[in-house]
């Protein structure tokens, strides 16, 4: 499985699995995991690492780190998932953080998601916040 880089806010790829509704799996138990995977955003809008290996069955916490001044956020989907947040963030939609593969992350916080990838394929991690989000 790859996770990669997405969208106007700067992203990641996974490379592994990826299943229904573009979200690439499902929701992880932390106490589960099979490692942590550390990830940093920033106002240069990208995520590093701007990409990760996950095997099918995988549990993968991701400790997200905002070294910015903006808020970020880190969403895990295909690329269709990810390009239609975009195009709902262009046109003034909120972040909507009531999504179990997503988390906001604010400027100095660090964040976690737990995600089991559950088939193989690419899942992209991206951020489509207002704040890194043209509008127009």
């Amino acid at each position: 499985m790859a996770l990669g880089a997405s969208g106007g806010g700067g992203g990641g790829a996974t490379t592994g699995p990826a299943s229904g509704g573009g979200a690439a799996g499902t929701p992880g138990d932390p106490a589960k995991a099979t490692r942590t995977v550390e990830v940093r955003a920033g106002d240069d809008l990208r995520f590093q690492p701007d990409a990760v290996a996950a095997k099918a069955g995988e549990t993968i916490t991701f400790n997200v780190t905002n070294g910015g001044k903006i808020e970020h956020e880190f969403t895990l989907g295909d690329a269709a998932a990810q390009a239609q947040h975009e195009r709902d963030m262009k046109s003034g939609g909120q972040m909507n953080m009531a999504q179990p593969n997503s988390v906001d992350v604010p400027a100095g916080a660090t964040k976690q998601l737990t995600w089991t990838f559950t088939t193989a394929g690419t899942t992209l991690y991206g951020c489509q916040s207002p704040a890194t989000t043209p509008r127009g």
